[in-house]
């Protein structure tokens, strides 16, 4: 394709997708557009539908194996609770070198590496009978071998797509919801609530997916998502009944799918240069990777100082998610100013 080919391409890109308008055409010397569909973009969204499946999945079952520690070994259930913290909070963290690794062209190789980690700690996890065992097996192994594996993943699905970007990023991620529904085989009503708040992301997040693509912009439909996650938190105060706990878990489980999908595709739609997607998602997960950390001991404290208690940890984590939300609308307002119907 002749260079004034490729600009000819990325112009219409431009003018199908307003969001691109400022962002330059690069050295065009031998480098294509995006395809924006074909046999190929959409095998790697199949990948990162598994990849995601086998790390967020993984990560998001946590619950599963928490009743499973508490009745195999001896520690408080806030001990077993840093087990998840520590796994989610590698899987945040190392993305900082993972992205930086995949702009670098090490993709591959990163993947790998991730994949051999994830597979030595899943086994060693299985082999674990101490409590600090499950903890250097489950929690830093694996959350490590799974940072390494998932943002790779979802980064490189981004540069395969321009005007479908959020709803193949959105539609890979279900791979999480997927994987905690068909490990559901408990009875007990807690394993069933997260197969119910973690099932329910499967039809939803495609399909805002493709409405933040086509109609309104990946920033324009997490920052409501966001503050609906904030509000529901303080409606949760309400709930006194497991019928109510149920319904919850429908309201909540649609919106916080919605808001964690979103957001990974809101970050490389902003970014412009293709070739930075990985670091810039990598340095926004890794300031992410404080709240899974410090989140449940946080709430542990909460409970604890008002008498086994929950609506503090309630009330706090609905501000923070109300305070989420407003800071997303700060970037918006930075990014186009005080333009309501600009696409973002």
């Amino acid at each position: 394709m002749a260079n004034n080919d490729i600009e000819t391409a990325v112009n219409r890109e431009k003018k199908n997708n307003p969001q691109l308008i400022n962002a330059p055409v690069s050295d065009t010397s031998g480098v294509l557009p995006p395809p924006d569909g074909g046999l190929h973009a959409w095998a790697q969204v199949v990948s990162g539908h598994f990849v995601v499946a086998l790390t967020w999945g993984y990560a998001a079952s946590f619950g599963v194996f928490r009743n499973h520690y508490k009745s195999t070994i001896p520690q408080t259930p806030s001990d077993i609770s840093w087990i998840g913290g520590v796994q989610v909070f590698c899987i945040y963290f190392i993305s900082t070198l993972s992205g930086r690794a995949t702009d670098a062209g090490m993709a591959r190789l990163v993947v790998g590496v991730g994949a051999a980690l994830l597979l030595l700690g899943t086994f060693m996890t299985s082999l674990a009978t101490k409590y600090w065992q499950i903890f250097l097996a489950q929690g830093i192994c694996t959350g490590i071998g799974q940072g390494l594996m998932w943002l790779p993943s979802i980064t490189l699905i981004s540069t395969y797509f321009v005007r479908l970007r959020v709803f193949a990023v959105t539609a890979a991620a279900t791979g999480t919801m997927y994987a905690t529904e068909e490990l559901g085989l408990s009875e007990e009503a807690g394993v069933n609530l997260i197969i119910v708040t973690n099932a329910l992301g499967i039809p939803i997040c495609p399909a805002f997916g493709y409405l933040a693509d086509r109609y309104i912009g990946p920033l324009n439909c997490l920052i409501p998502w966001v503050a609906l996650c904030g509000i529901l938190m303080f409606c949760w105060a309400a709930v006194h009944t497991v019928a109510e706990l149920y319904v919850f878990a429908v309201f909540y489980g649609l919106a916080s799918a919605a808001a964690m999908d979103l957001f990974a595709g809101t970050v490389p739609s902003l970014t412009k240069d293709l070739d930075k997607i990985g670091t810039r998602v990598g340095m926004a997960l890794s300031i992410m990777s404080v709240g899974p950390l410090t989140g449940p001991s946080v709430a542990g404290a909460l409970i604890a100082r008002t008498g086994g208690g929950y609506l503090a940890s309630q009330m706090w984590a609905g501000a923070t998610l109300i305070v989420a939300a407003l800071a997303l609308v700060g970037a918006r307002f930075i990014i186009s100013g005080p333009y309501l119907q600009a696409k973002l």
